[in-house]
């Protein structure tokens, strides 16, 4: 349609041009001026819709992200209480959730090595009591801490990780797609562990508080603004057979597929304006 629609400006402008050159019958001539005015009007008004039409459609396609289609929002807490769980070493059937305590208490974005990428270097600390009750045959010498996951806002896809015993360190790197753009997201993530000494309490067991700091070096590229943490509660009981040290990257995780109630986002501007100001 658009084709004829060209076609008939360039004939009744050639029309225009023959009959206006063929004398002096200004009749004809007012009558090609409307024709073509009438014309020249329908394709502003078509350019006007056309244009129109252009602007919804950008609309409808623009791209929503993992974070706006679940409805999911930005907290601004960098501490606070959340469940972890304390467990007998030797047999770890035997354990019971506790609260904990967290917090993030630095970060620091500078130049990496590699141009063009960013060196995000994250600390965060936990804490909880371990018991030892020989009146009762309590004992709970293992504990377990909330660790911040590092996550991808756009895709929702959370960075592989793995549960870790003792002072283990652990290092992965994968790749983001969003928007026919590429980004690679690679941490080391390591652990420093302290255990206060043991303290009778008033009903004769005692409690020492188990504190890690980990420490997370995150390498981004510069045109990238995605990265988030979350941070979520233990809900489920130890596994016998947990392997520790093992990043398990077999099936892609998503954040909601780790939201459990008390959970929390926390976007990585966020906190260096917060803990930067």
């Amino acid at each position: 349609m658009k084709k004829k629609l060209v076609t008939g400006l360039l004939m009744c402008a050639m029309v225009g041009t023959m009959l206006t050159g063929c004398g002096d019958n200004k009749e004809v001539t007012k009558v090609d001026e409307s024709t073509i005015a009438v014309i020249e009007t329908e394709e502003i008004t078509k350019t006007e819709d056309l244009n129109q039409e252009t602007e919804e459609t950008k609309e409808v396609q623009e791209p929503v992200t993992y974070v706006e289609e679940n409805g999911l929002t930005f907290s601004q807490e960098l501490s606070g209480t959340m469940q972890g769980y304390r467990f007998n070493g030797d047999n770890v059937s035997e354990y019971e959730f506790i609260d904990t305590e967290w917090e993030i208490s630095g970060i620091a974005i500078e130049d990496a090595e590699e141009e063009g990428y960013l060196t995000v270097t994250v600390e965060e600390i936990a804490s909880g009591y371990q018991l030892w009750d020989d009146t009762n045959g309590v004992y709970r010498n293992g504990i377990m801490l909330p660790a911040l996951g590092i996550c991808d806002t756009y895709t929702g896809i959370i960075v592989p990780s793995a549960s870790t015993m003792g002072e283990m360190d652990i290092a992965y790197s994968t790749e983001i797609e969003w928007e026919g753009q590429t980004y690679t997201v690679g941490y080391t993530k390591s652990e420093d562990w302290t255990v206060d000494d043991w303290i009778q309490g008033t009903d004769g067991a005692y409690t020492a508080l188990a504190t890690c700091k980990n420490t997370y070096i995150i390498t981004i590229p510069e045109d990238y603004d995605g990265l988030a943490f979350i941070q979520a509660p233990f809900t489920e009981p130890p596994k016998e057979d947990e392997e520790y040290g093992v990043v398990d990257d077999s099936e892609t995780e998503y954040i909601m597929d780790d939201w459990k109630d008390g959970s929390i986002l926390i976007l990585m501007q966020d906190v260096y304006e917060a803990l930067n100001q």
